[in-house]
């Protein structure tokens, strides 16, 4: 397998678009536990909101991944696909995006969510650090000791890391 990007950090962005709240939180969730486990905190949190949408992405995304989407009451189409196509096209995976949304007594209509819902998870994804996850396999090897330097060299240019040679 091979490594890929994931969130360094916990992150938040806010945006008010005509008067209606839109708070995105994002997360690296390694598995379907703590996405749902970081979904459920921030409903909590946000237990006074008038929605908590909410999209994860769980393993790499050129594998066989796990992904999940609530919309959470909104009109269908609103919410969490704007949401998945914006965690899907970051290049990020195990990423969780749970918006809380406020409503401020002007309705957006359909589209006009969408593109709320969508742009609250990108302008979070703006500023969102990022690390690279990298997988390793354990190997003992035995071979003669005459082909030794050959696979060392092999090895440190394959950027593997040697923990032990006898």
């Amino acid at each position: 397998m091979k490594s890929y990007l994931i969130p360094a950090t916990d992150h938040k962005a806010e945006q008010v678009i005509k008067r209606n709240q839109f708070i995105c939180y994002l997360a690296h969730c390694s598995d379907k536990a703590s996405a749902r486990s970081f979904v459920k905190r921030i409903q909590e949190q946000h237990n006074d909101a008038n929605h908590n949408c909410w999209t994860y992405i769980v393993g790499a995304l050129d594998s066989q991944i796990s992904w999940a989407i609530n919309d959470d009451g909104e009109s269908k189409g609103c919410a969490r696909r704007p949401m998945f196509i914006v965690l899907q096209h970051s290049g990020l995976s195990e990423i969780c995006a749970v918006v809380a949304r406020y409503f401020g007594g002007i309705k957006l209509g359909t589209g006009g969510m969408a593109r709320a819902y969508s742009s609250s998870v990108s302008l979070a994804l703006e500023s969102l650090s990022s690390t690279t996850k990298h997988h390793y396999k354990n190997l003992t090897i035995t071979l003669p000791y005459s082909l030794h330097q050959q696979l060392e060299k092999f090895l440190i240019d394959n950027q593997a890391i040697i923990l032990t040679s006898e």
